[in-house]
């Protein structure tokens, strides 16, 4: 079993922001009429996260 480790997500925020608007602007070229959305605790304001990115279509 992996161990894992949780953060505050502001450690990750300006990491996590860029990835999320590179990957929906790929995804919206490919798919105009897609809604995205970042999900889960990386996209939660203060709370504890991996520090992954989730974007669920």
């Amino acid at each position: 079993m992996a161990l894992v480790h949780f953060q505050n997500e502001r450690v990750f925020r300006e990491t996590i922001q860029k990835l999320f608007t590179e990957h929906s602007q790929r995804i919206r070229d490919l798919m105009p009429e897609a809604d995205i959305q970042h999900v889960a605790s990386a996209a939660v304001p203060n709370s504890l996260t991996k520090g992954d990115l989730d974007i669920p279509m």
